[in-house]
């Protein structure tokens, strides 16, 4: 038996009083769940924090009066799959939580992280992200005020619960990917090993970290045959598939592609060869996305494209130049094409993913 604690204005909308209260303990290994009925521009959504791990769950509101309990038991099976629960545990989970009590909230520090996790949800919504990615995005989004808990992250602190190693095992195949910028010399290149099972948005963030770009414009990944992105629906391209929930290796299979483009920043047009090495048995038991090596810095966000990279580092470097310090301070204060990081890049790698 579990209990959902709902906010008054949730509990307007299932028709349960306000002072419906519950004092019987959770019997299941997540405890119960704190929820809210919020507003993101025209859509309305309900949010459900689990009070011991504050995993997040992420419902629409239409008909939840008489099936939201059985929506959130279908989200919640799903995310646990998501984040390696094995399937005997998730149904183990689920039977324990019922029968599930409705009940007014009863912890106001619970009530600050449901809030913290709507700004959250709220974000990546107007984002246009689906509801599963905001859901896992969340679950590995640390948690840093409201509740004491052994473990600030979600995911971890979920299967820490539930009987599990925190940490997911090692995926047993692994794609290692060789990835250079392209046009420039001396070249711009890392080698990074992720697993077989990463969506495209995954591989984007870890490009993103690897190479040193700041995430701040559009992107998209050309197999030939077929290309993948974040559709604009200002700007529509019939060719452009919507790359959430497609894997990498999925992508690789169908299109037949040894190598493909990643392509950042539609303005600055920074095209890299992404040249698959192998894919290949896990042997050293890498987690999450690791970089092996690479060279040379990126170029700085918003330079205006090769051309105007090769006029910023004429500036730079060049101490009589009259926009010598204009750009230097652009730069922020400092500028060298040859760092490159290795260690740094892989401690955003391993934060990023290694949970």
């Amino acid at each position: 038996m579990s209990t959902l604690r709902c906010t008054r204005k949730l509990l307007d909308r299932l028709g349960v009083p306000h002072d419906a209260d519950s004092d019987v303990p959770p019997t299941n290994a997540l405890g119960d769940w704190y929820a809210n009925l919020i507003r993101v521009g025209h859509d309305q959504l309900v949010i459900a924090v689990n009070e011991r791990s504050t995993l997040t769950l992420v419902l629409p509101a239409r008909d939840i009066r008489h099936s939201l309990v059985p929506q959130m038991f279908r989200m919640l099976a799903t995310l646990l799959r998501d984040i390696g629960v094995p399937q005997e545990v998730v149904e183990r989970e689920i039977i324990a939580m019922q029968p599930m009590a409705l009940a007014r909230t009863a912890s106001r520090s619970m009530l600050a992280v449901m809030n913290d996790r709507a700004h959250l949800v709220e974000a990546h919504w107007r984002e246009g992200r689906a509801t599963m990615d905001i859901m896992m995005l969340l679950a590995r989004c640390p948690i840093i005020s409201g509740v004491a808990r052994d473990d600030v992250y979600p995911r971890r602190a979920a299967r820490r619960l539930l009987g599990l190693d925190p940490d997911l095992p090692p995926r047993a195949t692994v794609v290692r990917l060789h990835v250079s910028l392209m046009g420039l010399a001396p070249a711009i290149w890392r080698r990074i090993v992720v697993p077989e099972s990463i969506t495209l948005p995954e591989l984007h963030r870890a490009l993103q970290l690897a190479m040193g770009w700041q995430d701040q414009h559009l992107h998209e990944f050309d197999f030939g045959s077929a290309r993948y992105g974040s559709p604009d629906i200002d700007y529509p391209d019939e060719g452009l598939r919507e790359e959430d929930n497609v894997h990498l290796a999925d992508a690789i299979r169908a299109t037949g592609a040894g190598r493909f483009r990643y392509l950042y920043d539609f303005g600055d047009d920074w095209t890299h060869e992404v040249v698959v090495e192998a894919i290949e048995p896990n042997k050293e038991g890498i987690r999450g996305v690791v970089c092996l090596e690479g060279a040379n810095r990126c170029p700085p966000e918003d330079v205006g494209g090769t051309m105007g990279y090769f006029e910023f580092l004429e500036e730079v470097r060049d101490r009589a130049h009259e926009r010598h310090h204009e750009s230097l301070t652009w730069a922020g204060g400092s500028f060298d094409p040859a760092a490159f990081d290795l260690t740094l890049v892989n401690v955003l790698l391993r934060s990023e993913f290694a949970l």
